[in-house]
């Protein structure tokens, strides 16, 4: 999952035998909402969480991320 300014893109790989990535079984983007605020950024970031299925989740954004989130 990469968390930009305006986009938020993941995509779903599938680990061969020797436990290297396979090609993508998909890649999607989303808008990433981040400047309506940390809280509406971590809204998308669950979301597009709760509607996938995964057993291992890799994170990267730039820069330093801060808000409080209630």
């Amino acid at each position: 999952m990469d968390i930009g300014g305006t986009k938020l893109k993941y995509g779903l790989f599938e680990t061969k035998e020797n436990k290297r990535l396979s090609a993508p079984i998909y890649v999607r983007e989303v808008n990433s909402r981040a400047g309506e605020g940390a809280e509406m950024l971590l809204e998308v970031v669950f979301s597009v969480c709760d509607a996938e299925k995964f057993d291992l989740l890799a994170v990267s954004t730039a820069g330093m991320v801060a808000g409080t989130v209630r």
